[in-house]
């Protein structure tokens, strides 16, 4: 059992070391500040698909590379010319702040929700609408050319309906005072 016990520890104490020394790779350093191969790697995640591909690899690394080092540069000469202490910046900061803050609200408010048109609706609407739905000589568009438009509309609708009826629920949480 000892023994066991022995070779769990001894294992234990070599994976954690393993683990300590696969440290993320330090790719540059800007005044101290390190840009690391995570922080390249998740800017490549992001990009759109198709944009990198064996054959570009390195030279999309090297890009996003070097757009960090430039950002740094930019930001640390913001710094010392004490740019974030100008009152626009200031304001221009918190304006961020504030939609990103906002933004992951909705985000976390209706992010799971699916808004889509059911088929049904997207019928009633076109059959709704018809004399709306024309091209250039005054025919009536069959549905299964306006359907992705329609379909679009309506779930841009949904959503806005959705966000409304929130903010008149929030609205009536918080104590709202109009100055005329």
């Amino acid at each position: 059992m000892k023994l066991l016990a022995s070779l769990f520890l001894v294992t234990f104490f070599l994976t954690a070391t393993a683990f300590a020394q696969t440290q993320d790779k330090v790719l540059a350093t800007v005044n101290g500040y390190e840009i690391t191969q995570s922080a390249v790697d998740n800017i490549i995640k992001s990009l759109p698909a198709g944009a990198v591909n064996n054959k570009n690899t390195a030279q999309v690394r090297e890009n996003v590379l070097n757009s960090l080092i430039s950002e740094r540069v930019l930001l640390n000469e913001a710094k010392k010319l004490n740019l974030e202490k100008d009152p626009q910046v200031t304001q221009e900061i918190k304006t961020q702040t504030d939609n990103i803050l906002i933004n992951a609200l909705l985000q976390k408010k209706f992010g799971n929700q699916n808004f889509t048109p059911t088929d049904k609706e997207i019928t009633d609407f076109y059959n709704q609408n018809k004399s709306k739905l024309k091209d250039s000589k005054g025919q009536i568009l069959p549905l299964s050319k306006v359907k992705p438009e329609i379909s679009q509309y309506l779930a841009n609708l949904k959503k806005k309906q959705a966000l409304d009826s929130y903010i008149e629920e929030l609205k009536k949480q918080d104590k709202i005072i109009i100055n005329k």
